[in-house]
């Protein structure tokens, strides 16, 4: 509500207008707020205004930096009652990290066709990717009930089959949410060659804030052998590969320079005997997190990148990492990993509980257990984690309480 409208009206001081009555509203929480609205009329409209909100989540931030929200536009062009809604919901979350019986603070169940579709969940919770057979599809998850949405559509053969990797990387200084996606191919042909075919589109937030728009980067092939695991950030792509008998390595490419045969990229080989088991995530300062089996390993990142046509599978110097964790016991299972929007903690899962560390960038960490929680989760079940958000799919449908902001729960169609 804009204030002008109510500067008629008596003010709640007596003797100051309305926007001294506002300003004297930034000084409180969000709980106060929404106690003082119930009062009086006055107060109900000024509690109403974007500014009061605005300063709320301004202050619940400089409070709470790792639960900074990635926001897909400026702060400026969100109503009073999205503003609202957003510091109601990170308030929940912050509850969540510290309570021993954390609650869901969004649900929303999606009917999908085929539950063997792969997707992520990009930073800021509201948009949910996933693969088809010939497309990839995304669903708003502001909308009670999300309905799919064509967001890419491929015209290369090698490209229309369903991909078995789908990752996001977040243009942080773009006023409206713009975003890479990555997606990787194995087709018959491709698998005949030992080979990963990587396909990269640029989206971005259409200008009414409704939908998702996306234009064709650029398409490479890699060879690949024993790769799995990987990761974009900016023009950096990791892939983890190897084995316990040849070794582990990290191979890291610069994807904006590489062609079909041609690739700009360094190796590093792993000195950990740790099978790498979860999701690398790229730090800042350009060093990279590697998560195995037992322990969590940052390594740095070479500052030469060189052209190579072919990749060797061994013959490197391995690399000792410049900082290590160790869990001890191996985890149940391999969830996900993110970092926080202002980069400084970092959010895991091994086994059935929640981390929080605080990045290190002297050798020393201020290591936080958040919590332990029976997940109940099948070997089928997936955990994709964006931002510090989950989309948890069971095949069973089962409903699971976990810290984390928005969780989801799919139907498959009969």
């Amino acid at each position: 509500m804009d204030p002008n409208t109510i500067d008629q009206k008596k003010d709640w001081l007596g003797q100051s207008s309305v926007r001294a009555a506002i300003e004297n509203f930034w000084s409180l929480d969000a709980p106060s707020i929404l106690v003082l609205r119930q009062t009086n009329g006055l107060l109900c409209d000024i509690s109403k205004t974007s500014d009061v909100w605005s300063n709320a989540l301004r202050s619940f931030v400089e409070l709470n930096p790792a639960l900074a929200p990635q926001l897909d536009r400026p702060k400026s062009a969100y109503t009073s009652r999205e503003l609202e809604a957003l510091v109601v919901k990170l308030i929940k979350l912050q509850k969540n990290w510290t309570d021993d019986s954390p609650n869901l603070t969004q649900m929303r169940e999606i009917a999908f066709q085929d539950f063997t579709e792969c997707g992520t969940l990009v930073p800021g919770g509201r948009w949910l990717l996933t693969g088809k057979t010939d497309h990839l599809a995304f669903y708003d998850l502001d909308n009670l009930n999300p309905t799919e949405r064509v967001l890419i559509q491929p015209t290369d053969a090698a490209e229309m089959a369903r991909p078995y990797t789908i990752v996001v990387s977040v243009e942080t200084n773009e006023p409206l949410l713009t975003f890479y996606v990555l997606m990787a191919f194995q087709t018959p042909e491709i698998l005949k060659q030992r080979a990963v075919r990587y396909s990269v589109w640029r989206v971005i937030l259409d200008v009414d804030y409704s939908g998702l728009s996306a234009h064709h980067v650029t398409s490479f092939t890699v060879r690949a052998s024993n790769f799995a695991n990987v990761v974009v950030h900016g023009n950096l792509l990791g892939k983890l590969g190897g084995s316990a008998h040849r070794g582990y390595q990290l191979r890291i490419y610069q994807w904006d320079d590489c062609t079909l045969s041609t690739h700009n990229m360094c190796t590093i080989y792993l000195s950990s005997p740790d099978r790498p088991e979860m999701p690398l995530v790229f730090l800042p300062d350009r060093r990279v997190l590697v998560m195995g089996e037992k322990r969590v390993d940052i390594y740095d990142i070479p500052t030469t990148i060189t052209s190579a046509a072919h990749c060797k599978e061994m013959g490197g110097e391995k690399v000792l990492p410049c900082w290590t964790m160790n869990f001890g016991v191996a985890p149940r299972y391999s969830l996900a990993a993110s970092l926080s929007q202002t980069n400084q903690l970092l959010h895991f899962t091994n086994g059935t509980t929640f981390y929080r560390v605080q990045i290190p960038k002297d050798g020393s960490v201020n290591f936080e257990v958040v919590s332990s929680i029976a997940l109940s989760l099948q070997r089928e079940s997936r955990t994709i984690m964006g931002g510090i958000e989950a989309y948890v799919g069971i095949r069973k449908c089962s409903v699971i309480r976990i810290p984390t902001s928005t969780v989801y729960h799919s139907h498959p169609r009969s």
